[in-house]
């Protein structure tokens, strides 16, 4: 909540420090807040210039999605593939 308060607010450095201060249980706890907090993390390193660290969230991203439904999930995953794929290039 913080992360995207922050975020909302152009706070990107405190929008990135909240979402990687998630507690462990929290990242490890179901699929979906896993998935969501990746998006977020790896979103937000980018924003801030963390390639490593944007590469690292958004590389465990799709591996927790490896048979999207069509839809807007599908079109989530190949939005986090193509931002890699950008880091990954320079």
């Amino acid at each position: 909540m913080v992360a995207r308060l922050s975020r909302q607010y152009g706070q990107y450095d405190r929008a990135l420090a909240a979402a990687r201060a998630v507690p462990g249980w929290y990242n490890s706890n179901s699929l979906i807040y896993r998935t969501a907090y990746y998006k977020e993390e790896g979103d937000l390193a980018a924003i801030v210039g963390d390639t490593t660290g944007a590469i690292m969230a958004y590389t465990r991203y799709p591996t927790l999605r490896t048979d999207p439904d069509s839809g807007a999930v599908a079109e989530e995953v190949e939005a986090v593939r193509d931002a890699l794929a950008r880091l990954m290039e320079h």
